[in-house]
């Protein structure tokens, strides 16, 4: 009886930023991997192609989409063409965000510009896509399922990363008020936190060094895998999650839990 609500035959799925290899193209062949088909959607088209040829090589369904999300008409023709295609929307993953070298600045002297760019790309197009995608869950008899990708760094203070940090808590905030007035309709709207995960993007600013530090602070003692995020993702999207929703998940393998002062030797005895 568990293992069946762990899958998603029958059902469709979009996975908003599911190219380049990371996070989000495991989280398609993960739902991929569990039946249901899935719309790779990625601004840039090889990317999205290739999560594309990954899954159809793995004997799931899948097709791309190709366009910047964080406009609007794009993504209510995602939401669209995923729903013509498919006849239903089961589960939307939203992925995309992150930052840019200018994104990494102190508080006192932060660009206003990169503040509005930051939030719109870790922000607005949730919310955008959230609203597409429960505007057609709201309407079937069987609602869905709603999974947003946050940060640890929404949870705690970002140093130097202020409006990356603020995207990310206000995702977790959103996520909060979405499923309470969506839960009428059936809708579970969760999200997932990562910590230090090693992706094909982060793997250049993960050497040696910073690995062995990971190792260090790290209860579980490695820095995390994008197989991680999907596994929870996963979990999130199926029926054994019925009832949880509305839900924040650190997936860092314990570093939020970690009193910082208690990883002195000389300050823990």
């Amino acid at each position: 009886m568990f293992i069946e609500k762990l899958s998603l035959a029958g059902r469709s799925a979009i996975v908003v930023g599911g190219g380049g290899g990371g996070i989000g193209t495991n989280c398609a062949m993960a739902l991929a991997e569990a039946g249901a088909s899935v719309v790779v959607a990625d601004i840039d088209e090889a990317r999205a192609n290739d999560a594309v040829a990954q899954i159809r090589d793995g004997g799931g369904n899948a097709r791309a989409f190709v366009g910047d999300v964080r406009d609007g008409g794009a993504v209510r023709r995602l939401v669209e063409q995923a729903n013509a295609a498919f006849g239903r929307l089961d589960v939307l993953v939203n992925v995309v965000g992150g930052t840019r070298d200018e994104s990494w600045a102190d508080a006192l002297d932060f660009d206003s510009q990169v503040w509005d760019d930051d939030l719109t790309l870790n922000l607005k197009y949730a919310f955008l896509t959230c609203q597409a995608a429960a505007q057609v869950m709201a309407k079937q008899d069987h609602g869905g399922s709603i999974v947003n990708i946050s940060s640890a760094s929404g949870m705690r203070a970002a140093t130097r990363h202020i409006a990356y940090g603020a995207a990310k808590a206000g995702i977790m905030s959103m996520t909060r008020t979405m499923a309470v007035e969506w839960g009428q309709y059936g809708i579970r709207v969760n999200s997932v936190a990562p910590g230090a995960i090693r992706t094909p993007k982060t793997s250049p600013n993960m050497q040696e060094g910073a690995i062995g530090y990971l190792e260090e602070i790290v209860p579980l003692g490695r820095p995390g895998r994008p197989e991680d995020i999907a596994q929870v993702v996963l979990f999130l999207a199926s029926d054994l999650a019925e009832y949880v929703t509305s839900q924040v998940i650190a997936v860092d393998g314990g570093v939020m839990a970690t009193y910082p002062l208690g990883r002195s030797r000389r300050l823990s005895g």
